[in-house]
């Protein structure tokens, strides 16, 4: 509700014409980290539960994506959808969030990148696969998806 509020006035400062052509680039540019890092979290908490068509539905249907556990290159919904089937299934399979930097590239897109943490359970053991991330989030509309995304394992 908040951040509606706050959209809401933005919107209305700037298009008054009360704000500077600087300050409406740093509030444009403060709007799209806030919602890139929204769609972030948003792929975290599918992730963590575990639902595949709702991790698919978060990307674009023609996005790329160079995933953690796999040497392809994917770039359609079924070969996400298979992807991320056979990577939730793991017993216990979750992300944890470790760092993350936005970077505004225009009103309508941004980079998020970092690190996270896979973990799942193998038999008795748990296993923690460290990595690193960029999405390029885009709105279309009122959805902001992923339109690339790249995960490699952190090298040791």
């Amino acid at each position: 509700m908040t951040r509606t509020i706050t959209v809401l006035a933005l919107t209305a400062a700037l298009s008054s014409g009360s704000l500077t052509a600087a300050q409406q680039a740093s509030t444009a540019a403060q709007v799209t980290s806030q919602s890139a890092q929204d769609a972030y979290l948003a792929w975290t908490q599918a992730i963590n539960a575990r639902q595949t068509a709702n991790v698919v539905n978060l990307y674009s249907p023609n996005a790329l994506l160079l995933p953690t556990v796999s040497s392809k290159i994917i770039n359609s919904q079924e070969g996400r959808t298979e992807y991320f089937n056979g990577l939730l299934s793991r017993k216990n399979f979750m992300v944890q969030p470790q760092t993350q930097f936005v970077q505004p590239i225009a009103w309508n897109a941004a980079i998020v990148s970092g690190t996270y943490t896979f973990s799942y359970t193998d038999g008795e053991k748990t296993v923690s696969l460290p990595a690193r991330f960029n999405f390029v989030f885009q709105k279309t509309g009122r959805t902001w998806t992923i339109i690339n995304h790249h995960s490699s394992v952190l090298p040791q």
